[in-house]
């Protein structure tokens, strides 16, 4: 869901897309989901038009954080107020398997997929970081 997310980002994207998957090292949960992440991506995965590509980013190197298209959200560090403080410098969206974090508006989309696939956009989130998604992708999601 990452790949096709960040595909309807702006205009729509095309090639190569760098997402940093924010975690934190002393935390076992968030340093999984970040490796399990890693490991689905691998070198590059291939989602529509775009080719996305993760970096690994510890949580205390946030605030020197550049050259992404967007931040993926670990468990753990959904609620810093880093992560909104990035997107906002960087105008990146970010994107958390935690609904908490979209409701919080912390994270721009948050997705699930149990028992359903759910896709949510918090609108106060994406307008702070100024992204926008396709007139595609809204329709296909919830906005909140």
């Amino acid at each position: 869901m990452l790949g096709r997310t960040m595909g309807y980002v702006g205009v729509g994207r095309t090639g190569p897309v760098v997402v940093a998957v924010v975690f934190m090292p002393a935390d076992a949960l968030s340093s999984r989901e970040a490796e399990r992440v890693r490991e689905v991506v691998g070198d590059g995965l291939t989602a529509g038009r775009i080719r996305l590509q993760v970096r690994l980013v510890p949580l205390a190197q946030l605030p020197e954080l550049g050259g992404v298209d967007g931040l993926y959200v670990t468990q753990g560090t959904a609620g810093h107020p880093a992560v909104p403080l990035a997107a906002r410098r960087l105008r990146v969206p970010t994107v958390s398997a935690s609904m908490d974090c979209v409701q919080a508006a912390h994270c721009t989309v948050g997705f699930s997929s149990e028992p359903t696939v759910q896709i949510v956009i918090s609108r106060n989130a994406a307008a702070r970081d100024g992204v926008e998604f396709t007139q595609a992708f809204r329709m296909l999601v919830t906005e909140r």
